[in-house]
């Protein structure tokens, strides 16, 4: 698979080939590629707090809500 720049992009590209169409219209899905950010093994600092980080958890709330609408 080569070195870790660019498997985020084959990982979306291989989980495209699992989503599956409705009455013929394709299902809108996003690959989101958050195993960097989701986990902070250092010191706490601003937001950031050690360990599980909830990165993109409140951004993944709004846009589903406003999608939704």
């Amino acid at each position: 698979m080569g070195s870790r720049y660019g498997s985020m992009m084959i990982a979306g590209l291989f989980l495209q080939e699992f989503v599956g169409e409705v009455e013929g219209q394709r299902i809108p899905w996003a690959h989101l590629d958050i195993a960097g950010p989701a986990f902070n093994e250092e010191s706490p600092f601003g937001y950031t707090p050690k360990e599980g980080t909830g990165f993109g958890t409140a951004t993944l709330v709004n846009f589903i809500e406003s999608y939704a609408q």
